[in-house]
């Protein structure tokens, strides 16, 4: 049986900006970079040891997996995989979030339209491909379905790899909106949660071509690091 732990990257620019994010590359705060160390060390201090690490090809997510590796001290390298990516959001990317929400949903703000449960993550997604697809019938925006599809290929294709190299458990950073509709998928959907947390830990397990979830939207890690980090003046 394969481990693999889910990582949402650490804090960015257009979080802190309430911007919709998706496939635009938004860097890392100083504080998204203290969060991926952080979480370096907590996953150390746990014992945690990986035969592998894979990430997102966006930069937010490449950096948070090296600055995972630097605080728990291993000299892996970091691979990425393009089927690991968030969302794409065609011509909204970047737009503030609230503008996006009125302009595509109709409402005045995001989060209350998550978190009344009048949207959904998937019913957002597939809105956004059809509006945008009104525009331009060449979009690259994603509907809920290809979101899924893609992240479970790419997973299924790095457990392959960690059950062909005897790789038992995998680290693997990612994306908050992807990630959640691929759990939903898989039955353990969080309903009114907007996102996965910033460098939180969601660990699935693989076996025999079957992903089971085991614990979604982690913190304990992230809390831990920083604390130790803390004592020692980091």
């Amino acid at each position: 049986m394969i481990e693999i732990d889910l990582v949402r990257h650490g804090r960015t620019v257009f979080n802190e900006e309430r911007r919709v994010q998706g496939m635009a590359d938004s860097e890392l705060t100083s504080n998204g970079r203290q969060q991926a160390l952080a979480l370096g060390r907590g996953l150390q201090l746990a014992g945690k040891t990986y035969g592998q690490i894979y990430a997102s090809d966006l930069q937010r997510a490449s950096d948070t997996a090296r600055l995972v590796a630097d605080g728990m001290g291993s000299k892996l390298d970091v691979r990425t995989d393009t089927g690991l990516r968030e969302e794409d959001y065609d011509h909204y990317e970047g737009w503030p979030v609230d503008d996006f929400a009125r302009t595509v949903l109709g409402v005045p703000n995001y989060k209350n339209a998550i978190a009344t449960g009048r949207y959904t993550l998937e019913t957002i997604a597939d809105k956004t491909r059809w509006v945008s697809a009104q525009k331009n019938a060449a979009t690259t925006a994603e509907s809920t379905a290809m979101v899924i599809a893609r992240i479970d290929d790419a997973l299924r294709r790095i457990a392959l790899r960690a059950e062909h190299t005897g790789s038992m458990r995998t680290l693997v950073v990612s994306h908050g909106t992807a990630l959640l509709m691929w759990l939903a998928s898989a039955g353990k959907g969080v309903p009114g949660l907007e996102s996965l947390k910033n460098c939180s830990v969601t660990t699935v397990y693989f076996d025999e071509g079957v992903f089971s979830i085991k614990t979604v939207n982690e913190l304990t890690y992230l809390e831990q690091g920083t604390a130790a980090l803390r004592k020692a003046g980091r």
